[in-house]
């Protein structure tokens, strides 16, 4: 853990959506689609970044802004991640790295909210930490380990069956934290039910990174700039802008590739 450092340049948006942009216009060009598909294709994307942005707009109006802020603390290694990744390497193949690196952003915002919108103390967060970096190391994983847009489900399922038998011990109720986390984060207003508040602080965690900061729920600026700076990008949103083409290419397969505007929930 270090803490983080101030910001040098405007916003994570302003700094990383034109490269993301151009990132994904190379990789379009790479899947080698002919005019029609490329133009269905990015017709299906614009779709689907409307809905995310109105989505995700009205969880602007969630901001904690009246709360004294805590010290914010960069997550720069998880071994728990670092196991899960690499026994999935087959499947991530180059896309590893980038996917650790989200995760530990977003693992690195779960904590200062956790603290900030839910008054943990340090103990309350370390004790937090194993269930949370267990669900961030699962959360997405569906997209690459079986190929699938709308991926929470099996996300969950991946996630319960391997963590039983880690070397963590993991209880039943940390389990059934751990598939909250996984089927929620993707949802626009907070959960309720057990462990909601671990369950939303990395729900807003996950949206503040997914979102290259354009959702903050109140996360200073400089704390996103601080988390890129220091756990690099490596294109990770550009990724994920490609993978519904590389995954299910042609025109045939717009569906599937629709499907992941499943995993959003009101």
């Amino acid at each position: 853990l270090i803490p983080a450092k101030t910001a040098t340049f405007s916003t994570p948006v302003t700094y990383l959506f034109p490269r993301i942009c151009r990132s994904i216009a190379l990789r379009g060009n790479q899947v080698g689609l002919d005019g029609r598909h490329t133009m269905v294709h990015q017709r299906a994307m614009v779709g689907a970044v409307l809905v995310a942005v109105l989505s995700v707009a009205a969880m602007r109006l969630h901001k904690r802004d009246d709360l004294q802020p805590p010290h914010f603390e960069l997550v720069l290694s998880s071994a728990l991640l670092d196991r899960v990744v690499a026994n999935y390497a087959d499947s991530f193949g180059k896309d590893a790295d980038p996917y650790r690196n989200h995760c530990l952003r977003v693992l690195s915002y779960s904590k200062y909210f956790l603290r900030r919108d839910f008054g943990f103390d340090d103990n309350q967060v370390e004790a937090a930490m194993p269930v949370m970096e267990a669900a961030l190391a699962f959360h997405d994983i569906g997209l690459w380990s079986d190929r699938k847009m709308d991926y929470l489900d099996v996300s969950s399922r991946r996630a319960v069956l391997d963590l039983k038998s880690e070397e963590e011990g993991f209880s039943e109720d940390d389990l059934i934290l751990v598939s909250n986390i996984i089927e929620q984060h993707h949802k626009v207003t907070d959960w309720q039910g057990p462990g909601q508040n671990i369950v939303n602080a990395v729900r807003k965690g996950d949206w503040v990174d997914a979102s290259m900061g354009f959702v903050r729920h109140g996360m200073p600026l400089a704390h996103i700039t601080s988390a890129n700076e220091a756990i690099p990008n490596l294109s990770f949103h550009a990724i994920l802008g490609s993978l519904g083409s590389k995954l299910h290419p042609g025109i045939k397969n717009l569906p599937a590739r629709l499907s992941i505007l499943r995993i959003f929930k009101w």
